[in-house]
């Protein structure tokens, strides 16, 4: 008991620190748009387009290597550029891609747009990574991090029932268009509530900073 009232109030201090809040909010964003992919996506893609097993399970590999591949280079890019720089641009680009798929007419953009929607994920999510480590306070890390994660498990927990639900009511393209308008206005709340904290490597001999250099 006395743990958890420790927790609570650790807890507490951390939610009334805006980053912290900016925080959770891009996590939430981040797993809201996971949920959707895995729940609403194939739901979709089947009762719309005829998507088989086989091309429900492309677009997941799709998504897969996307990652692989992007998100050390966002990273890199985070570490260059800072964290919002990268951030804010790929809530847009999940903006897009999920509004991209939820309307789209054929088969070739909606994986088009899924392409876009899976390439803003993998660059949100090492980004959202280095913030929630760049914004926690030395004295609390383990504390922060069980917030977050805290929040990545809710939303996940809720998401896909939430969304199941709402497509099992209103078939077609509503699920989707939910989590589009979700992500927008998620996305807008980090970058009212988020600042950026990344103190930048001194320069280096061409001027650069030191330390960036892939």
């Amino acid at each position: 008991r006395k743990l958890l009232s420790e927790a609570a109030g650790t807890w507490r201090v951390l939610l009334r620190e805006p980053n912290q809040q900016g925080l959770l909010l891009g996590n939430s964003v981040l797993f809201l748009n996971y949920a959707a992919m895995v729940t609403a996506l194939p739901l979709q893609a089947f009762h719309t387009f005829g998507a088989t097993p086989g091309d429900i399970g492309m677009l997941f590999s799709l998504a897969s290597i996307l990652g692989v591949v992007l998100s050390p280079v966002a990273g890199g890019w985070a570490d260059r550029y800072g964290r919002l720089t990268l951030i804010v641009p790929s809530t847009v680009m999940m903006t897009a891609g999920c509004a991209g798929v939820a309307f789209a007419g054929d088969w070739s953009h909606f994986v088009a747009a899924y392409v876009l929607w899976s390439v803003g994920e993998a660059v949100l999510s090492p980004a959202i990574s280095a913030y929630a480590a760049d914004v926690a306070p030395k004295a609390n890390t383990g504390s922060a991090m069980a917030l977050s994660k805290q929040a990545q498990d809710f939303v996940f927990f809720a998401a896909p029932l939430g969304l199941g639900v709402l497509y099992d009511a209103f078939p077609g393209p509503a699920a989707m268009a939910t989590t589009a308008v979700l992500t927008a206005f998620g996305g807008a709340a980090f970058r009212a509530r988020s600042r950026e904290v990344l103190v930048q490597p001194p320069a280096g001999p061409r001027g650069g900073p030191a330390a960036a250099k892939l």
